[in-house]
């Protein structure tokens, strides 16, 4: 039942739709790493002043991941307002 309500085609879904798509391809790319590299590539880290956040290193998926939840809760919020 959840599966025909999320994907069903109907207007309006799209920026829901976008948001799962996004974060299910950030975690699959992260899980194909772990398959076949065995770790995770990460390769994004910002200077800061924080040395606490310097440290944290990034990747591309890790973004997907966290944009794609973003635009899946603002979407999700939008249409149980209507």
């Amino acid at each position: 039942e959840f599966r025909r309500v999320l994907f069903r085609s109907r207007k309006g879904n799209a920026g829901l739709k976008t948001g799962m798509s996004m974060m299910v391809g950030g975690g699959l790319s992260n899980l194909w790493d772990r398959i076949h590299k065995k770790h995770v590539v990460d390769y994004i880290r910002f200077d800061t002043p924080w040395k606490r956040f310097s440290r944290i290193v990034f990747n591309i998926s890790d973004f997907f991941i966290f944009i794609g939840a973003a635009v899946s809760m603002l979407f999700a919020y939008r249409r149980s307002e209507e």
